[in-house]
């Protein structure tokens, strides 16, 4: 058995799904790559996607918000897309009991 060789590049496979998420999440900033690669080990990756391009949290405004709020943090910014998410959820529970 030989021994693996260390310069071949990492090959990460990942759904035709992510990949476009991945493209319409960075839009042309290729300094976001960085950012996908880490992201994509993320157990909700696909939702934290789709929440930032609802959000409107891509290309230049996503690398700046990243840059800026979270000190290049991306786990502080899926923490922050958490947050939002179930602060968005819990008000519409709260909808939903006032209706009952």
């Amino acid at each position: 058995m030989s021994a693996p060789i260390l310069n071949q590049p990492l090959e990460i496979r990942i759904t035709p799904k992510r990949r476009d998420l991945f493209f319409r999440s960075i839009d042309g900033q290729q300094d976001l790559l960085g950012t996908m690669s880490i992201l994509h080990h993320y157990k909700h990756c696909d939702e934290i996607l789709e929440w930032l391009i609802a959000h409107n949290y891509t290309g230049k405004k996503l690398a700046n918000l990243l840059v800026k709020k979270f000190k290049s943090s991306v786990p502080n910014l899926v923490l922050f897309v958490v947050d939002r998410v179930n602060k968005h959820s819990e008000k519409l529970n709260a909808e939903r009991s006032i209706q009952k």
